[in-house]
Protein backbone atom coordinates (compact mmCIF):
# COMPACT_ATOMS: atom_id res chain seq x y z
CA UNK A 1 0.00 0.00 0.00
CA UNK A 2 1.40 3.37 -0.97
CA UNK A 3 2.06 5.82 1.86
CA UNK A 4 2.94 8.80 -0.31
CA UNK A 5 0.60 11.78 -0.14
CA UNK A 6 0.40 14.73 -2.50
CA UNK A 7 1.69 18.05 -1.27
CA UNK A 8 -1.79 19.54 -1.16
CA UNK A 9 -3.06 16.73 1.08
CA UNK A 10 0.06 17.02 3.22
CA UNK A 11 -0.50 20.73 3.70
CA UNK A 12 -4.22 20.60 4.49
CA UNK A 13 -4.70 17.22 6.17
CA UNK A 14 -5.36 18.88 9.53
CA UNK A 15 -7.75 21.53 8.25
CA UNK A 16 -10.62 20.24 10.38
CA UNK A 17 -8.59 20.92 13.52
CA UNK A 18 -7.85 24.54 12.60
CA UNK A 19 -7.65 27.13 15.40
CA UNK A 20 -8.50 24.59 18.07
CA UNK A 21 -7.30 23.31 21.42
CA UNK A 22 -7.08 19.75 22.76
CA UNK A 23 -6.25 18.81 26.33
CA UNK A 24 -3.27 16.47 26.66
CA UNK A 25 -1.62 14.56 29.50
CA UNK A 26 -0.93 16.60 32.63
CA UNK A 27 2.64 17.76 33.14
CA UNK A 28 4.63 14.92 34.70
CA UNK A 29 6.27 17.12 37.32
CA UNK A 30 3.03 18.25 38.95
CA UNK A 31 1.87 21.78 39.62
CA UNK A 32 4.38 24.53 38.96
CA UNK A 33 4.92 27.92 37.34
CA UNK A 34 7.75 30.08 35.95
CA UNK A 35 9.52 27.08 34.40
CA UNK A 36 11.85 27.11 31.41
CA UNK A 37 10.79 25.25 28.27
CA UNK A 38 11.95 24.50 24.73
CA UNK A 39 11.57 21.87 22.01
CA UNK A 40 14.18 19.76 20.23
CA UNK A 41 13.10 17.94 17.07
CA UNK A 42 9.88 16.07 17.91
CA UNK A 43 9.99 16.40 21.72
CA UNK A 44 9.16 19.17 24.18
CA UNK A 45 11.01 19.89 27.42
CA UNK A 46 10.00 21.62 30.68
CA UNK A 47 12.10 22.08 33.79
CA UNK A 48 12.67 23.82 37.13
CA UNK A 49 10.24 26.57 38.23
CA UNK A 50 8.27 27.11 41.44
CA UNK A 51 6.29 24.15 42.79
CA UNK A 52 3.05 24.27 44.75
CA UNK A 53 4.99 25.18 47.90
CA UNK A 54 6.66 28.14 46.09
CA UNK A 55 10.03 26.42 46.22
CA UNK A 56 12.26 26.15 43.17
CA UNK A 57 12.74 22.58 41.95
CA UNK A 58 15.31 20.95 39.66
CA UNK A 59 13.34 18.18 37.92
CA UNK A 60 13.27 18.17 34.12
CA UNK A 61 10.75 16.44 31.87
CA UNK A 62 10.36 15.41 28.23
CA UNK A 63 7.02 15.34 26.39
CA UNK A 64 6.42 12.98 23.46
CA UNK A 65 3.34 14.07 21.48
CA UNK A 66 3.19 10.79 19.56
CA UNK A 67 2.61 8.96 22.87
CA UNK A 68 1.04 11.87 24.76
CA UNK A 69 3.29 11.08 27.70
CA UNK A 70 5.91 12.70 29.95
CA UNK A 71 9.24 11.11 30.90
CA UNK A 72 11.54 12.45 33.61
CA UNK A 73 15.04 13.18 32.36
CA UNK A 74 18.30 14.18 34.07
CA UNK A 75 17.73 16.85 36.71
CA UNK A 76 18.89 20.37 35.97
CA UNK A 77 22.38 20.35 37.58
CA UNK A 78 22.64 23.99 38.60
CA UNK A 79 20.82 25.78 41.39
CA UNK A 80 17.10 25.24 40.67
CA UNK A 81 15.51 28.47 39.48
CA UNK A 82 12.29 30.18 38.44
CA UNK A 83 11.75 33.11 36.06
CA UNK A 84 14.75 32.22 33.92
CA UNK A 85 15.13 31.51 30.20
CA UNK A 86 15.04 28.50 27.91
CA UNK A 87 15.54 28.13 24.16
CA UNK A 88 16.92 25.61 21.67
CA UNK A 89 19.51 25.86 18.91
CA UNK A 90 19.91 22.97 16.48
CA UNK A 91 19.74 19.76 18.54
CA UNK A 92 20.56 21.29 21.92
CA UNK A 93 18.57 23.06 24.62
CA UNK A 94 19.78 25.97 26.74
CA UNK A 95 18.53 27.19 30.12
CA UNK A 96 19.59 29.34 33.03
CA UNK A 97 19.47 32.68 34.87
CA UNK A 98 16.44 33.30 37.09
CA UNK A 99 16.21 33.32 40.88
CA UNK A 100 16.26 30.62 43.53
CA UNK A 101 13.87 30.21 46.46
CA UNK A 102 15.80 32.59 48.79
CA UNK A 103 15.53 34.60 46.43
CA UNK A 104 19.04 34.96 45.08
CA UNK A 105 19.62 36.13 41.52
CA UNK A 106 21.50 33.66 39.30
CA UNK A 107 23.54 33.96 36.11
CA UNK A 108 24.68 30.40 35.36
CA UNK A 109 23.82 28.92 31.97
CA UNK A 110 23.60 25.29 30.82
CA UNK A 111 23.36 23.20 27.65
CA UNK A 112 21.23 20.04 27.41
CA UNK A 113 22.02 17.21 24.96
CA UNK A 114 18.99 14.93 24.50
CA UNK A 115 21.05 12.25 22.73
CA UNK A 116 23.02 11.60 25.94
CA UNK A 117 20.55 13.07 28.46
CA UNK A 118 23.32 15.22 29.93
CA UNK A 119 23.81 18.84 30.96
CA UNK A 120 27.01 20.87 30.43
CA UNK A 121 27.86 24.18 32.10
CA UNK A 122 28.43 27.02 29.64
CA UNK A 123 29.63 30.62 29.94
CA UNK A 124 27.78 32.60 32.60
CA UNK A 125 25.42 35.32 31.49
CA UNK A 126 27.50 38.52 31.74
CA UNK A 127 24.97 41.24 32.60
CA UNK A 128 23.41 42.33 35.88
CA UNK A 129 21.24 39.41 36.88
CA UNK A 130 17.57 39.85 37.53
CA UNK A 131 15.55 40.60 40.59
CA UNK A 132 12.80 38.22 41.64
CA UNK A 133 9.86 38.01 39.18
CA UNK A 134 11.61 40.44 36.82
CA UNK A 135 12.07 37.74 34.20
CA UNK A 136 13.89 38.23 30.89
CA UNK A 137 12.64 37.01 27.52
CA UNK A 138 14.54 34.74 25.13
CA UNK A 139 14.34 33.50 21.56
CA UNK A 140 16.65 31.91 18.99
CA UNK A 141 17.44 32.80 15.38
CA UNK A 142 19.52 30.35 13.35
CA UNK A 143 22.73 29.53 15.23
CA UNK A 144 22.26 32.15 17.96
CA UNK A 145 20.22 32.60 21.11
CA UNK A 146 19.08 35.95 22.46
CA UNK A 147 18.20 37.16 25.96
CA UNK A 148 16.47 40.51 26.33
CA UNK A 149 15.06 42.83 29.02
CA UNK A 150 17.02 41.27 31.84
CA UNK A 151 15.23 43.08 34.65
CA UNK A 152 16.95 44.45 37.70
CA UNK A 153 15.32 46.66 40.35
CA UNK A 154 15.00 49.50 37.84
CA UNK A 155 14.34 47.34 34.75
CA UNK A 156 16.45 47.52 31.60
CA UNK A 157 16.32 46.84 27.88
CA UNK A 158 19.60 45.00 27.33
CA UNK A 159 19.89 42.50 24.48
CA UNK A 160 22.57 39.80 24.54
CA UNK A 161 23.42 37.27 21.84
CA UNK A 162 24.71 33.81 22.72
CA UNK A 163 26.95 31.92 20.26
CA UNK A 164 27.07 28.21 21.25
CA UNK A 165 29.89 27.42 18.81
CA UNK A 166 32.21 29.82 20.68
CA UNK A 167 30.38 29.76 24.02
CA UNK A 168 30.38 33.56 24.24
CA UNK A 169 27.87 36.31 24.95
CA UNK A 170 27.89 39.53 22.88
CA UNK A 171 26.07 42.73 23.80
CA UNK A 172 23.70 44.00 21.09
CA UNK A 173 21.61 47.14 20.74
CA UNK A 174 19.06 47.62 23.51
CA UNK A 175 15.39 47.02 22.90
CA UNK A 176 13.89 50.38 21.95
CA UNK A 177 10.98 51.80 23.90
CA UNK A 178 10.19 51.53 27.58
CA UNK A 179 12.51 49.64 29.91
CA UNK A 180 10.70 46.52 31.08
CA UNK A 181 10.70 43.01 32.48
CA UNK A 182 8.34 40.02 32.20
CA UNK A 183 8.00 40.59 28.46
CA UNK A 184 7.34 37.88 25.88
CA UNK A 185 8.88 37.12 22.53
CA UNK A 186 9.49 34.70 19.67
CA UNK A 187 11.26 34.55 16.31
CA UNK A 188 9.87 34.30 12.80
CA UNK A 189 12.42 33.34 10.16
CA UNK A 190 15.44 35.62 10.54
CA UNK A 191 13.79 38.21 12.85
CA UNK A 192 13.11 38.34 16.58
CA UNK A 193 10.08 39.91 18.25
CA UNK A 194 9.64 41.24 21.79
CA UNK A 195 6.67 42.99 23.38
CA UNK A 196 4.32 43.46 26.32
CA UNK A 197 5.78 43.22 29.84
CA UNK A 198 5.91 45.53 32.82
CA UNK A 199 7.81 48.81 33.12
CA UNK A 200 6.21 50.86 35.92
CA UNK A 201 2.92 49.81 34.29
CA UNK A 202 1.67 47.07 31.99
CA UNK A 203 2.64 47.38 28.31
CA UNK A 204 1.33 46.22 24.93
CA UNK A 205 3.92 47.66 22.52
CA UNK A 206 5.70 45.30 20.14
CA UNK A 207 9.14 45.41 18.48
CA UNK A 208 11.02 43.59 15.72
CA UNK A 209 14.76 42.87 15.93
CA UNK A 210 16.83 42.41 12.76
CA UNK A 211 20.18 40.79 13.68
CA UNK A 212 21.64 41.49 10.23
CA UNK A 213 21.67 45.23 11.01
CA UNK A 214 21.43 45.00 14.83
CA UNK A 215 18.40 47.28 15.02
CA UNK A 216 14.86 47.42 16.41
CA UNK A 217 11.70 48.60 14.61
CA UNK A 218 8.40 49.27 16.34
CA UNK A 219 5.46 47.25 15.02
CA UNK A 220 1.70 47.32 15.61
CA UNK A 221 0.79 47.20 19.29
CA UNK A 222 -0.72 43.97 20.53
CA UNK A 223 -4.51 44.43 20.88
CA UNK A 224 -6.46 43.38 23.93
CA UNK A 225 -5.31 43.90 27.49
CA UNK A 226 -1.82 45.09 28.32
CA UNK A 227 -0.06 42.21 30.02
CA UNK A 228 3.08 40.64 31.41
CA UNK A 229 4.26 37.04 31.92
CA UNK A 230 2.51 35.89 28.74
CA UNK A 231 3.41 32.94 26.51
CA UNK A 232 5.09 33.67 23.18
CA UNK A 233 5.72 31.22 20.32
CA UNK A 234 5.77 31.00 16.54
CA UNK A 235 4.46 28.40 14.10
CA UNK A 236 5.83 28.66 10.55
CA UNK A 237 5.35 32.27 9.48
CA UNK A 238 3.09 33.54 12.29
CA UNK A 239 3.75 34.54 15.89
CA UNK A 240 1.46 34.15 18.90
CA UNK A 241 1.04 35.74 22.33
CA UNK A 242 -1.27 34.01 24.79
CA UNK A 243 -2.55 34.26 28.37
CA UNK A 244 -0.63 36.32 30.95
CA UNK A 245 -1.31 38.70 33.83
CA UNK A 246 -3.50 41.68 32.96
CA UNK A 247 -4.68 44.86 34.72
CA UNK A 248 -5.59 44.89 38.43
CA UNK A 249 -4.08 41.48 39.14
CA UNK A 250 -6.32 39.79 36.58
CA UNK A 251 -5.32 36.67 34.66
CA UNK A 252 -6.02 36.17 30.97
CA UNK A 253 -6.94 33.37 28.55
CA UNK A 254 -6.92 35.11 25.15
CA UNK A 255 -4.50 34.35 22.30
CA UNK A 256 -3.46 36.66 19.47
CA UNK A 257 -1.81 35.81 16.17
CA UNK A 258 0.74 38.17 14.60
CA UNK A 259 1.24 38.37 10.82
CA UNK A 260 4.71 39.86 10.31
CA UNK A 261 4.14 40.53 6.61
CA UNK A 262 0.88 42.46 7.10
CA UNK A 263 2.00 43.79 10.52
CA UNK A 264 -1.38 43.02 12.04
CA UNK A 265 -2.93 40.99 14.85
CA UNK A 266 -5.91 38.63 14.83
CA UNK A 267 -7.62 37.20 17.90
CA UNK A 268 -7.88 33.41 17.93
CA UNK A 269 -9.76 30.83 19.99
CA UNK A 270 -9.20 31.39 23.72
CA UNK A 271 -7.01 29.09 25.77
CA UNK A 272 -9.46 26.52 27.24
CA UNK A 273 -7.92 26.05 30.66
CA UNK A 274 -8.14 28.34 33.67
CA UNK A 275 -6.83 31.88 33.18
CA UNK A 276 -3.14 32.02 34.12
CA UNK A 277 0.35 33.41 33.57
CA UNK A 278 3.96 32.14 33.70
CA UNK A 279 3.19 29.02 31.65
CA UNK A 280 5.46 26.50 29.94
CA UNK A 281 5.25 26.71 26.17
CA UNK A 282 6.95 24.96 23.24
CA UNK A 283 6.26 24.17 19.57
CA UNK A 284 6.59 20.80 17.84
CA UNK A 285 5.99 20.80 14.10
CA UNK A 286 2.86 22.82 13.40
CA UNK A 287 1.40 22.66 16.92
CA UNK A 288 2.01 24.56 20.15
CA UNK A 289 1.82 23.08 23.66
CA UNK A 290 0.94 25.28 26.64
CA UNK A 291 0.43 24.31 30.27
CA UNK A 292 1.34 24.62 33.94
CA UNK A 293 1.47 28.24 35.17
CA UNK A 294 -0.16 30.12 38.01
CA UNK A 295 -2.97 32.46 39.00
CA UNK A 296 -4.19 34.40 42.06
CA UNK A 297 -1.39 36.34 43.69
CA UNK A 298 -2.77 35.68 47.19
CA UNK A 299 -3.48 31.92 47.15
CA UNK A 300 -0.62 31.03 44.80
CA UNK A 301 -2.84 28.79 42.67
CA UNK A 302 -0.78 26.64 40.30
CA UNK A 303 -1.59 24.22 37.49
CA UNK A 304 -0.31 21.03 35.87
CA UNK A 305 -2.74 20.69 32.93
CA UNK A 306 -1.42 20.90 29.35
CA UNK A 307 -3.05 21.72 26.00
CA UNK A 308 -2.21 21.39 22.31
CA UNK A 309 -2.99 24.27 19.95
CA UNK A 310 -3.48 23.85 16.19
CA UNK A 311 -3.56 27.13 14.21
CA UNK A 312 -5.60 27.92 11.13
CA UNK A 313 -4.30 26.20 8.01
CA UNK A 314 -4.14 29.59 6.31
CA UNK A 315 -2.10 30.90 9.23
CA UNK A 316 0.53 28.26 8.57
CA UNK A 317 0.51 26.95 5.03
CA UNK A 318 2.64 24.03 6.12
CA UNK A 319 0.00 22.67 8.52
CA UNK A 320 0.43 18.92 8.48
CA UNK A 321 4.17 18.95 7.79
CA UNK A 322 6.13 17.38 10.61
CA UNK A 323 9.76 16.33 10.43
CA UNK A 324 9.75 12.55 10.09
CA UNK A 325 11.18 9.52 8.28
CA UNK A 326 9.96 5.96 8.00
CA UNK A 327 12.19 3.10 9.11
CA UNK A 328 12.98 2.27 5.47
CA UNK A 329 13.44 5.78 4.14
CA UNK A 330 15.98 7.78 6.14
CA UNK A 331 16.75 11.41 5.40
CA UNK A 332 19.61 13.65 6.58
CA UNK A 333 20.29 17.36 6.00
CA UNK A 334 23.55 19.19 6.79
CA UNK A 335 24.68 21.70 7.76
CA UNK A 336 21.65 23.13 9.49
CA UNK A 337 21.46 26.13 9.57
CA UNK A 338 23.09 26.45 6.14
CA UNK A 339 24.62 29.40 4.29
CA UNK A 340 25.64 28.48 0.73
CA UNK A 341 25.22 24.73 0.24
CA UNK A 342 22.94 22.08 1.66
CA UNK A 343 23.93 18.40 1.60
CA UNK A 344 20.96 16.03 1.41
CA UNK A 345 21.43 12.30 1.93
CA UNK A 346 18.66 9.69 1.64
CA UNK A 347 18.35 5.95 2.06
CA UNK A 348 15.40 4.81 -0.05
CA UNK A 349 13.09 1.83 0.29
CA UNK A 350 15.16 -1.35 -0.38
CA UNK A 351 12.59 -2.84 -2.78
CA UNK A 352 12.71 0.28 -4.95
CA UNK A 353 16.49 0.45 -4.68
CA UNK A 354 16.76 -2.99 -6.26
CA UNK A 355 14.87 -1.70 -9.30
CA UNK A 356 17.09 1.39 -9.56
CA UNK A 357 14.36 3.83 -8.51
CA UNK A 358 15.70 6.98 -6.92
CA UNK A 359 13.91 9.82 -5.14
CA UNK A 360 12.30 13.19 -5.75
CA UNK A 361 13.35 16.16 -3.63
CA UNK A 362 11.32 19.36 -3.40
CA UNK A 363 11.93 22.40 -1.19
CA UNK A 364 9.13 24.68 0.01
CA UNK A 365 9.25 27.97 1.90
CA UNK A 366 6.92 28.70 4.84
CA UNK A 367 4.29 30.06 2.44
CA UNK A 368 4.06 26.71 0.67
CA UNK A 369 5.82 27.97 -2.45
CA UNK A 370 8.04 25.46 -4.21
CA UNK A 371 11.55 26.90 -4.61
CA UNK A 372 13.50 23.83 -5.73
CA UNK A 373 12.91 20.41 -7.26
CA UNK A 374 15.14 17.55 -8.44
CA UNK A 375 14.86 13.89 -9.41
CA UNK A 376 17.63 11.53 -8.25
CA UNK A 377 18.09 8.26 -10.12
CA UNK A 378 20.61 5.70 -8.90
CA UNK A 379 20.96 2.07 -7.92
CA UNK A 380 23.28 2.93 -5.04
CA UNK A 381 22.17 2.22 -1.50
CA UNK A 382 22.37 5.90 -0.57
CA UNK A 383 21.42 8.98 -2.53
CA UNK A 384 23.28 12.22 -1.89
CA UNK A 385 23.11 15.61 -3.53
CA UNK A 386 24.50 19.08 -2.88
CA UNK A 387 22.03 21.94 -3.35
CA UNK A 388 23.16 25.52 -3.97
CA UNK A 389 21.03 27.75 -1.70
CA UNK A 390 22.93 31.03 -2.09
CA UNK A 391 19.95 32.62 -3.84
CA UNK A 392 17.46 31.50 -1.18
CA UNK A 393 16.13 34.21 1.14
CA UNK A 394 16.94 33.85 4.83
CA UNK A 395 14.34 31.87 6.74
CA UNK A 396 12.82 28.43 7.33
CA UNK A 397 12.35 25.85 4.56
CA UNK A 398 10.91 22.33 4.34
CA UNK A 399 12.40 19.57 2.21
CA UNK A 400 9.88 16.94 1.10
CA UNK A 401 11.42 13.76 -0.35
CA UNK A 402 9.71 10.65 -1.70
CA UNK A 403 10.74 7.45 -3.44
CA UNK A 404 7.17 6.84 -4.63
CA UNK A 405 6.14 4.73 -1.66
CA UNK A 406 7.69 6.37 1.38
CA UNK A 407 8.12 10.04 2.23
CA UNK A 408 10.33 12.06 4.54
CA UNK A 409 10.22 15.69 5.60
CA UNK A 410 12.96 17.82 7.10
CA UNK A 411 13.22 21.46 8.10
CA UNK A 412 16.30 23.65 7.65
CA UNK A 413 17.20 27.28 8.18
CA UNK A 414 18.95 29.41 5.56
CA UNK A 415 21.09 32.14 7.08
Amino acid sequence: MKTFFTISLLFFSLFAEADSWMQKANFGGGKRQATFSFSIEAKGYVGTGDDSLSKTVKSFWEYDPSLNSWTQKADFPGIPFAYGVGFSISNYGYAGLGVDTSPNALNDFWEYDPSTNTWTAKANFPSVVMYITFAPVSFSIGNFGYVCTNGDSTYNSELWQYDPSLDIWTRKNNLAGVYRAEATGFSIGSKGYVGTGYGNNLLNDFWEYDPSINSWTQKANMPGNERCDAAGFSICNKGYIAVGEGPVDSFLNDIWEYDAIANQWTQKTNFPGANRDEVACFVIGDKAYIGTGGADLHTLTQFKDFYEYTPDSNSCFTTGINEHSSSTFQFQVSPNPAHEELVVGLTPNPSLKERGVGATIEIYNVFGEKVYGAQLQTSNSKLQTVIDIRDFSEGIYFIVATDGEEKAVRKFVKE
